[in-house]
């Protein structure tokens, strides 16, 4: 299957579209693209720039395609980080994220984001979810239930300054790995439900 370009690539690459995409959807499929302009609303974000991963926009609309699926770089790092017109990202299990380690300010400062399917991607191999949600100011619900996160290390700011968070669902959680999870919820003023009875945390952890 095709492989995606590093986080931070995928976001310099499509820096231009940024402030205009509302929605991003993952699709196993590449179309014939001849209308399209590289560049312009068409990319290459292959990780070997060979045209097998294209990020396309029609409208307000992002896809992100690759026969047959994609499959994820280690780093997911800063991938949609100010996205700022952002409302949805949809991966329907295209994206195979089991060989990504970190996933650092994914979703920063997407300040209209409001849906995200997260427990289609994988995330037993991560160790780093620092800021993945930071400034998330619209968003009001997140299920990461189904996540598995027993590698990882680095949780501190993950749900930062997400000012209109009412409810995270946890799920059962084993994070005895975890060195930190400084400021996770700092400044969600509006959060009222988020059960951490199932979660397992080390004896010593900053928090």
């Amino acid at each position: 299957r095709p492989y995606l370009m590093a986080g931070e690539d995928f976001n310099r690459t499509t820096s231009s579209i940024k402030s205009s995409v509302e929605t991003a959807v993952f699709v196993d499929y590449i179309p014939d693209l001849a209308g399209h302009t590289y560049g312009v609303d068409k990319f290459d974000v292959s990780k070997q720039q060979d045209n097998t991963v294209i990020a396309w926009v029609d409208g307000t609309e992002l896809y992100i395609g690759g026969e047959g699926g994609i499959i994820a770089d280690p780093s997911l790092n800063d991938m949609f980080s100010y996205y700022t017109s952002l409302e949805s990202v949809t991966f329907g299990k295209v994206l195979d994220t089991s060989p990504s380690v970190s996933a650092k300010r994914m979703f920063l400062s997407c300040t209209s984001l409001t849906a995200v399917d997260l427990n289609s991607i994988t995330t037993k191999g991560i160790k780093d979810f620092q800021l993945m949600f930071a400034n998330c100011i619209t968003v009001r619900n997140l299920d990461i239930s189904g996540w598995d996160m027993g590698n990882a290390l680095n949780l501190s700011g993950m749900f930062l300054d997400c000012d209109y968070l009412m409810k995270v669902v946890m799920g059962a959680k084993d994070i005895r790995n975890a060195l930190t999870l400084e400021n996770m919820f700092k400044d969600c003023g509006r959060l009222n439900t988020v059960d951490l009875s199932s979660v397992r945390t080390r004896d010593s952890v900053s928090y």
